[in-house]
């Protein structure tokens, strides 16, 4: 499964709790999890812009720093956003298109995220 399909299915899903949540996540590998928090983190810091920005983009790598997120903290993030993920998806996606960048390719570790 890619980024973006994962993303759909979070939009899709109605989850009520940090356990719900983490039950989603555990469908996913770790490499798709960490992609998910870093893209709806990034997500977060675009809600008023059209483009991505440099300056604004988690990377995978940076989670536990910038955020002081671990992968056992993901689910937690989730329930604690939720109210609000349907927006970070939407505002990402536009950024992204606007941006012409590929979100299923964008954070992948083999590759560095760069716009």
């Amino acid at each position: 499964m890619e980024l973006l399909e994962a993303l759909e299915n979070l939009e899709q899903t109605e989850l009520n709790s940090v356990e719900e949540y983490q039950a989603f996540l555990d469908q996913f590998s770790p490499d798709l999890q960490a992609q998910m928090i870093a893209a709806l983190s990034t997500g977060v810091l675009h809600l008023q812009d059209d483009y991505l920005r440099e300056d604004a983009v988690i990377r995978v790598e940076e989670l536990e720093i910038a955020l002081h997120l671990s992968p056992d903290k993901y689910a937690e993030y989730l329930y604690k956003k939720r109210t609000q993920l349907n927006s970070y998806v939407a505002r990402l996606l536009t950024c992204m298109q606007n941006s012409k960048l590929d979100i299923n390719t964008f954070w992948l570790r083999s590759q560095p995220a760069t716009l």
